[in-house]
Order: structure tokens, then sequence, then C-alpha cells
């Protein structure tokens, strides 16, 4: 094989107050893993690098592998990450030995009860030749126009739905880690779904 992967499939069960099991994972040298987490999701992940040399953690679409955020944990360090659904959460070790990882998920919709619902500004972005109908809970249900940009104002939680026909799909959901302005490309979103 000139590239060795090994995908673990691990599946959790959680209960009515949350999940809280600490998971171990031993990755071989130069090899990654993917973690399916569907029945689970979304959930924020703790991660601990147990030991020495960097560890790449990232989040994947499921369906195509995109990366959708990720970063670098050194040795000995702890890191979190969201795991939305439709994703798959990928440890690389890049290192000649093998790397011990501890993870354990946390139960967001606890977390969202918690937070004050605030508000944020997002840029709805179509830069396709094509209109784009959604459907925002609530809110509205607004067409964007062919190569088209709308500001709007949403909550934490708030969910875009894409509609086409008689199927949606939700496409995106406003997070504590929005920020005021960020671009949301919804073409690009739509693309991955479909």
């Amino acid at each position: 094989m000139t590239k060795r992967r090994i995908f673990a499939f691990i599946i959790w069960f959680i209960s009515v107050q949350g999940c809280h099991m600490k998971n171990i994972l031993i990755i071989p040298p130069k090899n990654h893993v993917s973690i399916h987490l569907e029945e689970s999701l979304p959930a924020d992940i703790l991660i601990k690098n147990k030991g020495m040399g960097k560890l790449a953690v990232s989040v994947n679409y499921a369906k195509n592998q995109r990366q959708i955020s990720g970063f670098g944990l050194d040795g000995r360090t702890t890191g979190k990450i969201l795991v939305k659904k439709n994703c798959v959460l990928q440890f690389k070790n890049e290192n000649n030995f093998e790397k011990v990882v501890h993870f354990k998920l946390e139960d967001i919709s606890k977390i969202k009860e918690q937070i004050a619902v605030r508000e944020i500004n997002l840029e709805l972005i179509n830069k396709s030749s094509k209109s784009i109908s959604l459907i925002i809970p609530g809110v509205m249900s607004p067409n964007l126009l062919p190569n088209s940009t709308s500001n709007l104002k949403l909550k934490i939680g708030q969910e875009i739905i894409f509609k086409k026909n008689l199927n949606k799909s939700i496409i995106y959901t406003v997070s504590e880690k929005n920020e005021d302005g960020d671009k949301i490309y919804i073409n690009e979103l739509i693309e991955m779904v479909e």
C-alpha cells in the first residue's frame, strides 16, 4: 500500500446527562485516524496529546474529506474542537513513533442553554450564477440572488436550511465561534451537501 489509512469507527451511546467518557486512541507512525461520531454530533471534543511530538487535528466533511477546521497540537498539550453533523474528526501523526491521544466528548446542548442568546451580524454570500432558496426558521425564507451578498443578524443556534424542490438540508448553524462580519459562502456549503 502506498498510503496506509486507518479508520476507527466509534459509536457512543449518550445518556440523558450527556457524554463524559474519556477515550484513548493509539495512532501508528506516519498515519492518520478518522473517527466517525455521527450519533453524538454536534459536540465539542476535548483532546490531550500525550507524550512528545506534534499531532494534527482536523474536522473534515465526511462526504469529500474537505477540511473545515483544525490545528496542530504540540506534545503534552490540550485543545478543543467543535465537530458538527456530517463531519469526521481526524488525527494525523507525522512522527516516526506512535502517538497516544486522550479525547472526550462534551454535550454542547447543555452549554447552549447556559450561554445568553447573542446575535451576530453575518454575510451570506452566493458566488454562483443561480439563485439559492433558503429557509431561516423564525426569521425569513430568503432567495439569494446570483453573485450577491446579504447581511443578516442571526442568533447563536440559528439554522440555515437549503431548500431544493421538496428536499431540505441544514447547511449551517450559527455558533458561539462566529464573530460579527463572518462571511458564509452559501454556494460552497450547498456543494458539500449535494
